[in-house]
């Protein structure tokens, strides 16, 4: 049995999902994966683990063939809309998918995909619905085994797919329902990635789960995201920091007598989440300041699920990312893996039923990823002050080493976006001949800066180990479709200069 489609058996009358104007019931939901679990397996009794590749636009036939996917005992390998096929294609070589389901606008892309493998392909219609008379009696599947294989880049280059099981899933939903108090009354919008962790765990398992109703946004639209706010359906609503400062950038652009309407809806929903990097103080003051609401901010990675978050009630740090989730264990760990005491800057390491099983074929790389005693290497680093977990950075783009003291970049980061002419920026170590390294700042401007003014300012904020040694000002920053800087192209940019 797969848990969160026996969950959804408790919610049958209740609208699971709205998408493109409809709304679908839970048991729309069961029947539907229930029929394309027979088309799936094609008269075998099992799939045993067979991989599933899919394309198919965010939407009630996403989670149907998901779903369906799950039930015929098969592990799910989402595939990203929007990125390169050479991306695509090296997925597919490296997962061997048998069967691949694709949306009907992007079927004639199924010969560029499939260019070195090949396997059964499946057309959807997304204007057509799917239903069986019969719910479909689902496998007695292991709660080991694989059900999902997601891919964390979206550059041409393949990294390590991450294979998550069905009990992975469970635990990680159970700690986030919980930690969040998530209701079947609560109404949330799907806006994140389909192909990524945050977006299929945190907003649609949980929504799905309690049954709560689960909206469906195709394509980012910052009026549609307002004027849903402003209809008063919403009561939970997630997004990255990406799509937080691209809203703060819209709301200008409302009319004023309908800003006061949203804000009045937007101040009475039930909570806001960030799922991405920390924002900076100063944005998340702007956001309070348009909806009313503090966001609670959290961290978490593809091969954990979500780790740590501020609470659901009490104080909400900025900067920080609070308390480990429900049953996830943290530590700071040193660089032989033993824990640290509070205040020891180490790298965060996780265990629990929420970390990820493996990566795809590739065993020496799982193994250099866990500690000898079973702990995952996040690679990121933090610390543990006042309580609560603050996250640093990644150890080789986040931390610069500088005459032997480790800097944060991103504690630089965070103040120097509070600077009312900074538009973006990041902080980057970059090679120097006197001093081994110096921290380099690289600011998108508003308003010409000059560098001095800006160690003036920098003065009273940060300690003067950390004030950057140079500045570097630039019409834009590289990032990744996930609105991630790439702070190596920038590190390879400036470090020729």
């Amino acid at each position: 049995m797969i848990p969160i489609i026996e969950q959804a058996k408790n919610h049958f009358n209740r609208i699971a999902i709205y998408s493109s104007g409809k709304s679908y019931t839970y048991e729309q939901l069961i029947e539907s994966s229930g029929y394309y679990a027979k088309k799936l397996l094609n008269n075998k009794d099992d799939l045993r683990e067979e991989r599933v590749a899919f394309m198919v636009k965010p939407g009630f036939n996403y989670v149907m063939v998901q779903w369906g996917i799950w039930q015929a005992g098969g592990v799910a390998v989402p595939l990203d809309i929007n990125s390169p096929i050479e991306l695509l294609q090296n997925i597919i070589n490296e997962t061997k998918p048998l069967t691949l389901v694709i949306d009907k606008d992007f079927a004639e892309m199924v010969q560029s995909l499939l260019e070195n493998h090949q396997c059964k392909v499946i057309t959807i219609d997304t204007e057509q619905t799917y239903y069986s008379n019969q719910t479909y009696s689902d496998l007695n599947i292991d709660l080991d085994r694989m059900a999902l294989i997601l891919y964390k880049s979206d550059n041409i280059k393949l990294t390590k797919g991450v294979v998550i099981t069905h009990a992975n899933i469970y635990a990680q939903i159970n700690s986030l329902v919980k930690s969040l108090e998530w209701k079947k009354n609560d109404y949330t919008l799907s806006l994140l990635p389909l192909h990524q962790i945050q977006g299929i765990i945190d907003v649609v398992c949980c929504s799905l789960w309690v049954g709560a109703c689960c909206e469906f946004l195709f394509k980012f639209n910052e009026a549609n995201i307002f004027q849903t706010f402003g209809e008063g359906k919403v009561t939970l609503f997630m997004a990255d920091s990406n799509i937080y400062n691209r809203l703060i950038k819209f709301w200008n652009e409302i009319p004023y007598r309908e800003k006061l309407l949203i804000q009045e809806k937007m101040e009475h929903q039930r909570l806001m989440v960030n799922t991405s990097t920390l924002m900076s103080v100063s944005m998340l003051h702007k956001w309070k300041k348009i909806s009313g609401q503090t966001l609670i901010e959290r961290y978490g990675m593809t091969e954990t699920g979500m780790v740590f978050s501020n609470p659901l009630k009490g104080k909400r740090n900025p900067g920080y990312v609070g308390k480990p989730l429900p049953k996830v264990q943290v530590r700071i760990a040193d660089e032989n893996n033993k824990s640290i005491g509070i205040g020891s800057l180490g790298e965060i390491q996780v265990k629990g039923p929420n970390v990820f099983k493996m990566y795809w074929n590739k065993e020496q790389e799982t193994k250099d990823a866990f500690t000898k005693d079973g702990w995952f290497r996040t690679g990121d680093i933090g610390i543990i002050e006042n309580d609560n977990f603050k996250l640093l950075g990644k150890d080789n783009a986040d931390i610069i080493t500088l005459e032997g003291n480790k800097i944060s970049a991103l504690e630089i980061e965070q103040v120097l976006k509070a600077h009312k002419n900074i538009i973006d920026c990041s902080v980057i170590g970059l090679k120097d001949e006197s001093l081994g390294k110096v921290a380099c700042a690289i600011i998108v401007p508003k308003l010409p800066i000059s560098e001095n003014n800006l160690k003036r300012w920098l003065k009273n904020k940060l300690d003067s180990d950390k004030i950057p040694k140079k500045f570097m000002m630039i019409d834009k920053l590289p990032k990744n479709s996930s609105g991630k800087i790439s702070k190596g192209i920038l590190i390879k940019q400036f470090q020729e200069l």
